[in-house]
Formats: C-alpha cells, structure tokens, sequence
C-alpha cells in the first residue's frame, strides 16, 4: 500500500513538471531555463498582505510584518491565552465547551507561532554590504544556502510569478510571488502580494539595489 502511495505521488509530480516544464517563459537565458516557474510553498500565504518591503537607509531594506500581520498576530495570541484559561478552569465541571475552548487555543497558537517565526526570519538587504541577512537562508529546495546570509554576487535574477494559491478553507486566490534566482537556478523567497502592481514595484527597487534583471512571469 505505502509503495502505492509512493507511486501515485510521483506521477502527480512529474504531471505537474511536465506541464509547468511546457508553460516555461523564454528569457533567452541558460539560468532561466534551469528554473523552477511554480509557486515557491511558504506559510505566508493569507487573503491580505503578510511582509512588507521596507526602506530602513538608501541602501538598507528589510522584510517586515505588515500593520495587519502584527494585529493578527496580537489578537491570536492573546484569545488564544484566553481560551486556555477557560478550558482549563473548566476541567473537572462538564462543561461541553471545553474542547472547543481548547481547539481554538490550539489553532490561535499555531497561526500566532506561524506568524512569529516570519518575524524571527526577518530579511535584511544591505547594499553596502552586498549581502543578505537573515535567521535562515534556505533555497527552493530547502537546502541550506549559507548560515546567515547570501552574497550579492550569488543572485542572477529576480522573478515574478502567479498562480491561484488555496488560502485556508476559503477557496483560492490570486498570488504574486517575487524570488531570487540564484546562479546555479536554485530560488530564495521573498514576498508573496495580493497585488501584482505591489510587487513589480518591489521588484524594481530590489533590481536596482541588486543591479540584477527582473524576469515577469507574473
């Protein structure tokens, strides 16, 4: 049963290469074609804008929580406290809210934990340094890059792409994603918008402090 589980996934997988594979855009560039044209899957994915881009000096950017994120991420952590207590002051007493009490616990601990990590991650882009910072730089792959941060001379490009990303139990939506390419065609995630405009703005600024080409497949 497991090997047949096995199988089936791996030709859901090569279905999905074979048609992203087809649909690859033409840059007339050896890296592009070596790069992945999916969504990269990450946990910031939301009907509303999670991070932000934002001016620190001329030459200094960083990632951020938006307004929005960091009200959710209070709001969460603190009905999610809230509803803790209750269950466990009605331990012992019957009472037949008790496991709703403790699954929304639960549920707001692990979007406020969700939330928090992307805070902890925090992207710094330092010009004058030419490198990037952050807690953990990983590629596409999940394969670590460099403990730390990822050199400037490393990224060949920067992409746009879209697609309809599920957005909870809500349906789907429409997602921009801006990455890295890096020079051996592995990627390094960003942003993920609800705007497209949004993020060809970002986009451009980041090329100009990169001086790296943008690749719009969005």
């Amino acid at each position: 049963m497991r090997n047949k589980i096995k199988f089936l996934r791996k030709e859901f997988h090569n279905r999905i290469k074979e048609k992203y594979e087809y649909t690859k855009p033409d840059f007339d560039d050896s890296v592009a074609e070596e790069t992945d044209w999916i969504l990269i899957e990450t946990s910031a994915s939301a009907n509303f804008q999670v991070t932000k881009l934002v001016r620190i000096t001329p030459t200094i950017y960083a990632i951020k929580l938006t307004l929005m994120s960091k009200l959710f991420l209070v709001v969460f952590s603190v009905t999610s406290l809230g509803s803790l207590f209750y269950a466990i002051s009605e331990l012992g007493n019957n009472n037949p809210d008790t496991p709703l009490a403790f699954l929304f616990a639960i549920g707001g601990a692990a979007f406020s934990i969700a939330l928090f990590k992307l805070n902890v991650k925090q992207i710094r882009i330092d010009k004058s340094k030419a490198y990037i910072f952050s807690k953990k730089i990983k590629n596409s792959r999940n394969r670590r890059i460099k403990t730390g941060k990822l050199s400037f001379t490393e990224i060949h490009a920067i992409q746009l792409i879209s697609d309809m990303s599920k957005v909870g139990n809500k349906g789907y939506s429409q997602l921009f994603q801006l990455n890295l390419v890096l020079n051996n065609a592995y990627r390094y995630h960003i942003i993920n918008y609800t705007s497209q405009a949004k993020s060809i703005n970002d986009a451009e600024i980041l090329s100009e402090l990169l001086e790296v080409p943008i690749w719009d497949y969005s």
